[in-house]
Parts: C-alpha cells; sequence; structure tokens
C-alpha cells in the first residue's frame, strides 16, 4: 500500500496526446501496485482509449450519484447522501490494471443535459476525494477553458504537455498563466530532436514513436499496443520522476 498519492492534473492543445500520456502514466502507476483514480474531464472523453477501455462507454455518473440544486452550475451538483469517496468505490469504473475510471460523460450533438448534470459532480469528486493511500490522475479538456475554470484545483502539480508544432506551443503560452498556481512541468510530446520551445523548457521528453502513433489511431492503448517503444519507456521514466518528487512537487 502506497503511504501517499500524486494528484496530477493534465494540460495542453487538442491533438498535443495529453490524453496518452495521462492514460498510460495512470496505468503504470498502477502496476506499481498503487490505487489510481483516472478521470477524463473532457466532454469529448478519449482517456478511456488511452487506458485500454476501447469506445462506446457513456460513462459519466448515474442518476442516483447527482441531485438537482439551484444553486450550482449547470443546475446539478453531488447527491448530498454521498461521499467523494463513496462515489469513487461505488461508481468509478474497472479499467485495466487496477486503475479505476470516472468520466463526466460524452456530450451528444442533440442531448447535453448528461454531461451538464455530471460536470460538477464529478469536480466535486475529484476536490474531495483526499485520499492519501490514491493518485488522482485528471485529463482536462485541451486548450484554455477548463483551466481557466480551474479544474486542475484538485491536483499538487501540472503537467503541460507540448508538441513540436508552434501551435501548440501558442496553446501553451496560453495556458500557463492559468494554471501557474501549482507547480507545473512541461511534457514535450512527440519529441523529435528539435530544440525546446522559448520559454518552455521540457522537464520530460517522450520521443516520437511511430507505434504509438499506431496505436492512437486504432483507438488502441500504446501500453497494450507497443509496451518497450521509446515513448512508453520515456512515460515510465516519468512516472519514477512523479515519485521521487522536490520540495516543490516538480519532477526531480
Amino acid at each position: 500500500m502506497q503511504d501517499g498519492g500524486v494528484r496530477i492534473a493534465f494540460v495542453g492543445k487538442g491533438g498535443a496526446g495529453k490524453s496518452m500520456i495521462a492514460g498510460t502514466l495512470a496505468r503504470l502507476l498502477a502496476r506499481r501496485g498503487r490505487n489510481v483514480l483516472a478521470v477524463d474531464l473532457d466532454s469529448n472523453p478519449g482517456l478511456q482509449f488511452s487506458l485500454g477501455m476501447g469506445g462506446g462507454m457513456e460513462a459519466g455518473l448515474p442518476p442516483e450519484a447527482v441531485e438537482e440544486h439551484e444553486g450550482s452550475a449547470y443546475g446539478w451538483r453531488l447527491a448530498s447522501d454521498l461521499t467523494p469517496a463513496e462515489v469513487v468505490h461505488r461508481f468509478a469504473v474497472a479499467a485495466p490494471d487496477g486503475v479505476r475510471y470516472l468520466s463526466i460523460g460524452k456530450i451528444h450533438e442533440h442531448e447535453h443535459r448528461r454531461p451538464r448534470r455530471s460536470i460538477v459532480a464529478v469536480r466535486g469528486v475529484l476536490r474531495g476525494f483526499e485520499d492519501p493511500g490514491w493518485d488522482v490522475v485528471g485529463d482536462l479538456e485541451a486548450g484554455t477553458s477548463t483551466p481557466f475554470e480551474r479544474y486542475h484545483s484538485f491536483a499538487d502539480q501540472v503537467l503541460l504537455v507540448v508538441n513540436p508544432s508552434h501551435s501548440s506551443a501558442l496553446a501553451a503560452r496560453r495556458i500557463r498563466p492559468l494554471v501557474d498556481d501549482l507547480p507545473v512541468s512541461v511534457v514535450a510530446n512527440r519529441w523529435n530532436g528539435t530544440p525546446d520551445h522559448d520559454g518552455f523548457p521540457a522537464a520530460v521528453r517522450v520521443p516520437f514513436d511511430p507505434a504509438a502513433a499506431e496505436a492512437e489511431r486504432a483507438g488502441l492503448a500504446p501500453l497494450d499496443h507497443c509496451p518497450g517503444s521509446p515513448a512508453i519507456t520515456a512515460i515510465d521514466e516519468l512516472v519514477e520522476a512523479l515519485l521521487v518528487t522536490d520540495t516543490e512537487g516538480k519532477p526531480g
């Protein structure tokens, strides 16, 4: 049993690869015998694919886990007779390697009520679930909206994922001030030997990996598709760094 948990929020531009890293990292933590809760805070969820759960899951919290509340955002909140720990143990879905998975649910073209109902409740679970025997990995929606609304506030540290493109660097410049209230480390994903973006020195580099890219295109978990690939090796090293953190909470 672990002595204490790490609480990580992943942010970045769409397409930067944060869901792949978050899902792989969650499973690698679990393979070390740790209790891990992985949470997808994107209304177009992709974390379940990176966890190796495939598609077709509606996810989101069931009706009994939420209640209407006029003063809450979107008019819903976590049911008053439930604690965050009870929600995790009752409603989090089992994922590979023993990871537990929660999601705000998927927005459908003609039905927006369910995800709106789950958003506040899932955020309440994240903020209130403080069991030191668990790691928590949150995959935020791409872009600035969720960092602006402080979806990352549950975490102890933020991993800002960038790739070599200029658009990724531009998004990072917009996101960084919104999450600077927590320790932030830059993860350079799909690194191809090019210099770091100006002002964004990488704490960790995950190399460009054709096998991992192929897995993502196929909706597969890279950890299952190419477990010994360079990208997986780099993410495993990231896990080790996170578990040996310095006093500021940044990867060593």
